[in-house]
């Protein structure tokens, strides 16, 4: 059975929470033939990078409150107020991992949520940086506790034994590996 929906009307749309982080926002839609209502959670975009150095991918670690454990992750994080996808991306792997990103490219964007969670995360990747000084560039505020430089391989291992588990870095790591596995295990 095929059923034609039209794009809906917006009858109520109000912000019922609001803090630095996020906001949730009602929206009740009119469909014509039915109704939906909707608590969408607004969290802005996120950016995210995968260094690859020689096969190897620089991973960051810091605690997670959801798992109550500390997680290894690709550098990223949210964008800011008037930011690009792309400048927020060689913000945060600075202030992560103290690494300055040359030539980012885009390799995967998507949606963290299609209904009830608004979240563009946009991931690059890059061959070329610079870790000179980049134990001293990471700023003292840092909540990371460590970086390494593991083997892709080793990274895929990782997520099936569950020591990868934050879902950007996950999907970031096989999106590169489909795209560059060849060329990064040769």
């Amino acid at each position: 059975m095929k059923k034609d929906v039209t794009t809906p009307v917006l009858c109520d749309v109000k912000v019922i929470h609001e803090n630095p982080f996020y906001y949730i926002k009602y929206v009740d839609a009119n469909f014509g033939s039915f109704s939906k209502q909707y608590y969408i959670a607004e969290y802005g975009g996120k950016s995210a990078v995968v260094i690859d150095n020689k096969g190897s991918i620089l991973l960051v670690q810091q605690y997670r409150f959801i798992p109550n454990n500390m997680t290894w992750e690709i550098p990223g994080g949210g964008i800011e107020k008037n930011e690009s996808a792309v400048e927020a991306a060689y913000r945060e792997c600075f202030e992560e991992s103290g690494i300055k990103c040359r030539d980012l490219q885009s390799l995967l964007s998507y949606d963290l949520g299609v209904d009830t969670i608004s979240s563009r995360i946009s991931i690059f990747y890059t061959k070329t940086f610079s870790d000179e000084n980049a134990e001293r560039n990471v700023a003292e505020t840092s909540e990371i506790c460590r970086r390494t430089w593991i083997p892709l391989s080793k990274c895929m291992d990782m997520i099936f034994n569950n020591e990868i588990v934050e879902s950007s870095t996950i999907l970031a790591l096989f999106a590169y590996k489909e795209k560059f596995g060849k060329e990064v295990n040769s």
